[in-house]
């Protein structure tokens, strides 16, 4: 049996949900790690400086700098931030949708429900549609900027 182009598309929206999800993950684990270093790093700094070995206050010291530059070059917070966002706004879609296909269901008139039906999933492939493209855009606009930023300083 061959699926309809809904149920496709429907699979389809379920796996950038999905998508999103694994990446809005991924970046926080990113983010709480970088910011976990850069805290106890810090923290650390000033009881290691009083060691009479002054190495392990130079290696905190160096790896407090790569926390920082990974925290300002990858920005996985902002990163986080926006896959999250993406996530909810495909979710939200699909739950109004949802609700619409619900509502139309208990329509009585055959031919009045068949057109509403048609409406309701255009309108959802056009919000799907309008999410993907916009977070496309965001996420690009917002790497390409930073990157062009720090090639000019």
């Amino acid at each position: 049996m061959t699926a309809t182009f809904e149920e496709t598309f429907l699979e389809e929206h379920a796996r950038e949900v999905a998508r999103y999800h694994r990446m809005a993950d991924r970046a926080m684990v990113q983010y709480v790690i970088v910011r976990l270093g850069l805290v106890i790093g810090s923290a650390a700094l000033p009881a290691l400086t009083t060691l009479a070995d002054r190495g392990w206050a130079i290696g905190m010291a160096v790896l407090v700098a790569i926390f920082a530059g990974l925290d300002t070059q990858f920005q996985w917070g902002q990163e986080w931030q926006h896959f999250r966002s993406a996530e909810m706004a495909l979710e939200r879609a699909k739950r109004e949708y949802t609700r619409q296909r619900d509502r139309i269901s208990q329509e009585s008139d055959q031919a009045t429900r068949m057109a509403r039906a048609t409406r309701n999933f255009d309108e959802f492939y056009q919000n799907t549609d309008s999410i993907l493209n916009a977070e496309v855009e965001k996420f690009w606009s917002f790497r390409i900027t930073k990157w062009k930023s720090d090639k000019q300083s």
